[in-house]
């Protein structure tokens, strides 16, 4: 059990404030929508998506290259502000000894998981990036579904709000 991990104190400000930042969140989901729109909407507002869709791949074949285009793009996205986030807390508080348990840290002390800090800061990034890429292909999927790209954000923007609020106002269990 969680009982016999030894706790060690050590430097937690820079692990809590990497991983924490509501900033790189923000941008990470933009980021993550302007990509999705940047990839799907000019095609279909001039016409060119019924040609692609008659490609030789077919439209399965031009579905599953753009989705891995976005995959690879939000995953560069993501290690590019995970990794200033991690820079810019080494530089300025330190993460202290990435192996120690992340229960010594008192943010996660009702942490219910047996992880180091330095599992934790890779669960954390691969849960963000998991998190932008279902947000990207959401737009994508938007964006050739709704017959204007205004619309597909505003529904888009509707559905992050809505889920936002159910995060926020709804107590958990």
């Amino acid at each position: 059990g969680l009982e016999a991990l030894p706790v060690k104190l050590d430097v937690d400000i820079g692990v809590v404030t990497s991983t924490r930042f509501p900033a790189t969140d923000i941008f990470l989901v933009l980021l993550a929508v302007m990509t999705a729109v940047s990839m799907t909407a000019r095609e279909k507002e001039s016409g060119l998506y019924p040609l692609l869709k008659s490609a030789k791949l077919g439209r399965g074949g031009v579905i599953r290259a753009k989705l891995a285009a976005a995959a690879m793009a939000v995953l560069l996205i993501t290690l590019l502000l995970q990794g200033e986030n991690l820079l810019l807390a080494v530089r300025l508080w330190g993460l202290g000894d990435l192996s120690r348990p992340l229960q010594s840290i008192p943010a996660f002390r009702g942490c219910t998981e047996a992880l180091s800090v330095g599992a934790y800061l890779g669960l954390a990034s691969l849960v963000k990036f998991a998190a932008a890429l279902l947000i990207c292909w959401l737009a994508m999927l938007l964006t050739l579904t709704c017959s204007h790209t205004p619309l597909a954000l505003l529904v888009l923007a509707a559905v992050l709000g809505g889920e936002w609020s159910l995060w926020r106002y709804v107590p958990a269990l």
